[in-house]
């Protein structure tokens, strides 16, 4: 799994995403993946010899910059949020359902970097969840609910 983690997203996108939430999920935490790739889009051919299966993990230093992961996708509408730096503050939080119509606003309160959120009664189909930090930063977060 960790060897697919590290492919490029430009060839293999929604795979490698899904093998680093996995990733993340079974180690309870958050990696940061590098999403450069070590060849051009023309050059099939080292592609299709997985050089990118030989590389260990590369890691981003990215300083203060928080990123939020949101698991299990898809779910019954009961999911946890964890970020990658611990931050206490209170988060804005607002979900958006595929109509553009806000279905639930509050606030968040991490607790060693994981929250949790409980919808009851959400029809299926497809959400955003848009969070705002105290340092004034938006993120959003597709999520499908079964």
């Amino acid at each position: 799994m960790w060897r697919l983690a590290n492919l490029c997203i430009q060839y293999d996108g929604y795979a490698v995403f899904s093998a680093r939430t996995l990733y993340n999920l079974l180690h309870e935490d958050m990696m940061t993946f590098s999403s450069e790739c070590d060849t051009n889009e023309n050059d099939t051919s080292s592609r299709a010899a997985n050089q990118y299966f030989t590389r260990p993990f590369e890691l981003l230093n990215i300083g203060d910059v928080q990123q939020y992961n949101l698991l299990p996708n898809p779910n019954n509408g009961n999911f946890s949020i964890s970020q990658l730096l611990a931050d206490e503050a209170p988060v804005k939080t607002e979900i958006w359902n595929a109509l553009g119509a806000k279905i639930y606003g509050g606030k968040l309160d991490f607790r060693n970097k994981k929250a949790a959120i409980k919808l009851n009664d959400i029809p299926p189909g497809s959400y955003l969840l848009k969070l705002n930090d105290s340092k004034g930063n938006c993120y959003t977060i597709k999520f499908t609910v079964l």
